[in-house]
């Protein structure tokens, strides 16, 4: 989930599955309030709230939804919007009030406290608006949508279930179900060196992800061609305006990488350090732990945040929620520099995180809160195979047995609370857990079962990443 309207974007892309219509770009600027770059220089926390251009309207809540729809025979309409990529309700009309409140069963929807429900409702990106029948099945999803755009297109959503709803339910019941997929290390390779761009390097485009754990994948092949590109790629992004003060942005808008994201994000950022850790860039690694410990970490309570959006000004506005995988990942790296480079500062950082994480994020039962200090998902796969790898990694280092306990009761909670659907990104982090510190029998079975959406490049890397070293590979 990407926060792409903070700033202007070349292009927008809107998909519906019955109805399309043309749009213009969109002239969308985002206020940000918080002006401050290091946690211990904020400003009073009233004012680290995002001040969203979108208008208070009465939503209804996720679990009562789905009954309110079917009870009045309306469709339902999700609004997936979150700081950094919202907007899309500013100044509305009275229409478009009505519309929202009374012809659809609103719900706001945040894709980061709650990815659960963005990927039951397949997102692809955010702000979004997602049409769904009383049942909710989707029949129609707006993604970046122009704000001058929203009434038209909210007006046709609900003519078309008022006058043709037989004809949406038989469309959308015609709807091929999305298909999973599992590449060989061989496919793998052909399908990401396919996706090469020879001239400015890095992969996909025309916006520009560092997609570090695929970079990370070829590296491993072996393949010298593969080697080389990636070691080209890295030259370039390093050179780019997307790597700043120790830290990367998140992507570029420009396949050259020279228009960077106005925003951060650790997890990414985790993966891109375990690149840089196998390709020893530890002078560049460094000034990364510096920023962590200056802008990321709380120097009271040892908690790492986990976003940043830039404001028009050049200042950085950073997210309040400590979100748990994006805390645990990064956690999985300091503990490892804290060994391979005897890192004072990242060892008392990831002693600090580690605490934070048991006190504040894990419940008794084993639980893991996905945001650990505010309302959010809870038990979801990836945060408790994530939190469980930093805590088993740190138990061994400082040895702590009962951190290892702890991640034995995590993984075990995940087991018992969560349907393991194939496609969960946490199977893999399952996966290396069990292959490292569990049972490797189980850890087989899930690599063996694995399967995911064929243009899912991470999670298809990190499986390949597995299959290339059980046991050894960092993810």
């Amino acid at each position: 989930m990407r926060a792409e309207k903070a700033r202007r974007r070349p292009n927008y892309t809107i998909i519906f599955l019955l109805f399309c219509f043309w749009v213009w770009s969109c002239n969308q600027q985002v206020t940000i309030r918080d002006t401050s770059t290091k946690l211990s220089e904020r400003l009073p926390e009233s004012s680290s709230f995002w001040l969203s251009q979108d208008l208070d309207f009465t939503w209804s809540t996720w679990d009562r939804a789905l009954e309110v729809s079917q009870k009045k025979d309306i469709p339902l309409l999700y609004y997936v919007a979150a700081p950094g990529c919202d907007g899309l309700l500013e100044n509305p009309s009275l229409l478009l009030r009505s519309l929202i409140e009374k012809n659809f069963v609103s719900v706001r929807v945040d894709p980061f406290t709650h990815p659960d429900r963005a990927d039951h409702l397949l997102v692809a990106g955010c702000p979004a608006l997602i049409n769904a029948l009383p049942d909710g099945r989707v029949f129609a999803r707006a993604i970046d949508i122009p704000t001058d755009k929203v009434e038209q297109y909210l007006l046709r959503m609900d003519v078309a279930f008022k006058k043709r709803k037989k004809t949406l339910v038989d469309k959308v019941t015609e709807q091929p179900k999305s298909r999973l997929t599992k590449y060989s290390i061989s496919e793998l390779q052909l399908y990401l060196m396919a996706s090469v761009d020879s001239k400015d390097k890095g992969l996909f485009g025309p916006q520009k992800f560092f997609h570090a754990a695929a970079l990370t994948f070829l590296r491993q092949t072996g393949d010298s061609e593969a080697i080389a590109f990636v070691e080209d790629t890295i030259e370039v992004l390093l050179a780019s305006p997307l790597w700043e003060d120790g830290s990367f942005r998140l992507f570029s808008y420009s396949p050259d990488w020279q228009h960077p994201a106005p925003e951060r994000d650790l997890f990414d950022q985790a993966e891109i350090i375990g690149l840089l850790i196998e390709m020893e860039h530890w002078g560049l690694i460094e000034k990364w732990i510096s920023y962590v410990n200056q802008s990321i970490a709380d120097p009271e309570s040892g908690a790492l945040h986990g976003r940043q959006l830039q404001s028009a000004n050049g200042e950085w506005w950073t997210d309040p929620n400590i979100y748990v995988d994006r805390m645990a990942s990064s956690l999985i790296r300091l503990i490892d520099l804290s060994e391979i480079m005897d890192s004072v500062l990242a060892r008392r950082l990831a002693a600090k995180g580690i605490d934070y994480i048991v006190g504040k994020c894990v419940d008794d039962s084993g639980s893991v809160s996905h945001v650990c200090n505010a309302e959010g998902a809870t038990n979801l796969l990836k945060d408790q195979a994530l939190v469980a790898i930093a805590l088993s990694n740190w138990s061994k280092k400082s040895n702590n047995g009962s951190l290892m306990q702890l991640a034995n009761k995590i993984i075990q909670a995940g087991n018992e609370k969560k349907n393991m659907n194939l496609g969960d990104e946490g199977l893999v982090y399952l996966a290396y857990w069990h292959w490292n510190y569990g049972e490797q029998s189980r850890a087989k079975q899930i690599i063996n079962e694995a399967r995911y959406r064929s243009n899912d490049v991470r999670q298809a890397a990190l499986w390949g990443l597995l299959n290339l070293h059980m046991g050894q590979s960092k993810l």
